[in-house]
C-alpha cells in the first residue's frame, strides 16, 4: 500500500512559498553585494572585509534577538527587523566610500540566516 503524503494547508503554502523568495532574495543579495562593491571599485580585501563584517554583524544580531526575543513585542520585533533590512539596502545603495559601507556592513542586516543555508 503506498503512502500518500499529508495534504499541506493553504497557510502552509504561501509560508514555504515566501520561505522560497526570500531565501532567493537573500541569497542574491549575498552574491550581488561583492560585484557590486567591485563596480565601486574596491579591491578584494576590501570587499572580503565588507562581506565578512556583513557576516558578523548579522550573526551577532540573530544572536542577540535570540537572546531578547521573549521579552520583546513579537511584532515591533518584525518590523523592526524589516526596517532595518530596508536601511541597510538603502545604506548600501546611498554611500560608497569604505567607512559608511563598513558601518552599515556591521549594523545592518543582509545576509541569509542558519534556515535558509
Amino acid at each position: 500500500m503506498p503512502i500518500l503524503p499529508p495534504q499541506i494547508s493553504k497557510d502552509a503554502k504561501i509560508l514555504l512559498a515566501a520561505r522560497a523568495v526570500r531565501a532567493f532574495g537573500d541569497g542574491l543579495a549575498s552574491l550581488l553585494l561583492p560585484v557590486y562593491l567591485d563596480h565601486l571599485g574596491y579591491g578584494p580585501a576590501s570587499i572580503g572585509l565588507i562581506v565578512t563584517v556583513t557576516l558578523l554583524g548579522s550573526a551577532a544580531l540573530v544572536w542577540s534577538v535570540g537572546l531578547w526575543a521573549h521579552r520583546l513585542d513579537l511584532r515591533l520585533t518584525l518590523i523592526a527587523g524589516a526596517l532595518l533590512t530596508v536601511g541597510t539596502g538603502l545604506g548600501f545603495a546611498g554611500f560608497t566610500q569604505f567607512w559608511p559601507l563598513l558601518l552599515v556592513a556591521a549594523i545592518g542586516t543582509l545576509t541569509p540566516t542558519g534556515g535558509d543555508i
